[in-house]
C-alpha cells in the first residue's frame, strides 16, 4: 500500500507509518516501490506545485490513497489525485486522537487494509 499525505503533522504520519508497516519518506525520489507513506512538504511555489503534479502522474498507478488535511495547495493535490483515491480529514492537529481515528478509518475501511497485529 502506498499513501501520500499532505498537511498532516509529521508525528501523525510517523505513527501511521509505524502502525501499518509503511516506510516514511519525504519525496518520491526516496519512495520504495511499495509500502511507503510519502509525507509531502508544503507546496509553496508554482514550480513545486508543477513538479508535484508531474510526480503524481508518474506514480498514479502505484498510489493507493492521498490523504490531506486543510491545506493551502489543496486544489493542486486534489487535481493530481485519481478519482476515488483522494480523502480529506477534518481532524485538528491539536487533537491527535481524532486525527488518528479519521486516518485509520480511511486506511482500514476505504482501502480495505486490516492489520494482522491488531487481530482483525
Amino acid at each position: 500500500m502506498n499513501i501520500v499525505m499532505y498537511g498532516i503533522p509529521e508525528g501523525q504520519a510517523r505513527r501511521t507509518a509505524e502502525r501499518y508497516g509503511l516506510t516514511l519518506c519525504r519525496s518520491f525520489d526516496n519512495a520504495a516501490d511499495e509500502n511507503y507513506l510519502l509525507l509531502q512538504h508544503k507546496l509553496v511555489t508554482e514550480e513545486e506545485q508543477l513538479d508535484f503534479f508531474s510526480r503524481m502522474m508518474q506514480h498514479e498507478h502505484t498510489i493507493d490513497a492521498v490523504i490531506v488535511m486543510h491545506a493551502d495547495s489543496l486544489s493542486t493535490v486534489h487535481y493530481s489525485s485519481q478519482p476515488g483515491k483522494f480523502f480529506s480529514v477534518n481532524g485538528d492537529a491539536e487533537n491527535e486522537e481524532k486525527l488518528d481515528e479519521e486516518i485509520s478509518g480511511i486506511i482500514e475501511t476505504s482501502l480495505g487494509y486490516l492489520c494482522a497485529h491488531e487481530g482483525i
